[in-house]
């Protein structure tokens, strides 16, 4: 996003009566086209994916059937080129004119949710939009299934809310080429710069600078990302039959030789796989090797903070298997238990004064 900086200005909620007659009527009309959108096969003929797609995202001179100057009706809109990200997949040289969104999907009004065209969205993603503030989102990212982007807040105080029933809105934007991976969720007011790259299950309630690994509930910031960082692979499988291979042939699970793409014949290399496989099973090293420097702060945007300690931190009990803590803890347990044994057979044995 061109207009990303690091230092923001703050971005106030702004109020508003959702229950009136007119934002009501705005929440159904959008519900109703998620319906549509939902129910559309996924194979449907393009131009009515994105037709449906467009009745969801609706400019604000759309609503009341009037044009921009408020002069009788609004001539129809024109229906973008039924080019969507997936389409692109196929044909680099295609530009997508409409995200390639996955039903289903929930918006709450879509009049200020602006998604870039060749961005991804995954299942059952929930926009929970207002009317009062912009959710934007650029170009090129990607969105992991069952991720959360909450616009919309209440008053804290519950005399507040019951008495006014106002909702409030904050502006969430999210920049180009960002991941955002499975379940997160997001909250109003952030800002997520370019190319960050978001955990699975986070909740992010700041600021993300660009190009920075940002996990965590709440999310904190890690490594900064390198653009041509790639992922960790045993293999390639370049065809759906090298793909089903690999999964027909678990005792030598195959990998294609190195970069020649050339030829689709596999060479087994079963050690090579299962040292790889080995190395990421556990996901305490695997997440501890992958950290850089962390960053935290309780108010405000996250900045850098020293890793050392937290490292130092790693390197303790979260090192150990589930199976050693376990013996470590029934190991413990029957110390003491022998410890109070002793003691209560040294209390029970007669003193000679006594006698």
């Amino acid at each position: 996003m061109d207009g990303y900086t690091e230092s923001n200005p703050a971005r106030p909620a702004i109020s508003f009566p959702a229950g009136n007659d007119d934002f009501r009527k705005v929440r159904n009309d959008c519900a109703r086209a998620c319906r549509r959108f939902n129910e559309t096969p996924e194979d449907a003929p393009p131009e009515v994916r994105v037709r449906r797609w467009f009745d969801i995202v609706r400019q604000p001179e759309e609503i009341d059937g009037t044009n921009s100057t408020g002069g009788g009706k609004r001539d129809p809109q024109p229906v973008p080129a039924a080019v969507t990200g997936e389409m692109t997949f196929r044909d680099p040289t295609l530009k997508p004119q409409a995200p390639f969104v996955k039903p289903p999907i929930y918006v709450d009004y879509g009049l200020r949710v602006h998604i870039g065209a060749s961005t991804f969205i995954n299942r059952y993603c929930m926009i929970m939009d207002t009317p009062v503030a912009d959710v934007v989102i650029g170009e090129r990212c990607s969105i992991g299934p069952h991720c959360s982007i909450v616009s919309v807040g209440h008053a804290l105080g519950a005399a507040e809310r019951n008495e006014k029933r106002a909702s409030t809105g904050r502006e969430i934007r999210i920049g180009n080429g960002v991941w955002i991976g499975a379940g997160v969720i997001i909250m109003g007011g952030v800002v997520i710069g370019d190319g960050a790259v978001i955990g699975a299950g986070s909740l992010v309630t700041r600021d993300v600078p660009p190009k920075t690994l940002a996990y965590g509930v709440p999310a904190r910031l890690g490594k900064l990302i390198d653009d041509h960082e790639g992922a960790e692979v045993a293999g390639t499988a370049h065809t759906l039959e090298e793909a089903l291979a690999i999964r027909a042939l678990p005792s030598a699970a195959p990998t294609v030789d190195g970069d020649d793409h050339s030829t689709s014949e596999f060479h087994p290399s079963y050690d090579n796989y299962m040292a790889t496989t080995t190395a990421l099973a556990d996901p305490v090293d695997a997440f501890a090797g992958y950290r850089g420097r962390h960053m935290h702060k309780k108010d405000g945007p996250l900045q850098p903070t020293d890793a050392a300690e937290e490292d130092g931190q790693d390197r303790g009990c979260s090192r150990l298997s589930r199976a050693e803590r376990i013996a470590i803890a029934a190991l413990g347990l029957s110390i003491l238990t022998f410890l109070s044994f002793i003691f209560t057979v040294l209390r029970g044995r007669p003193r000679f004064d006594d006698a």
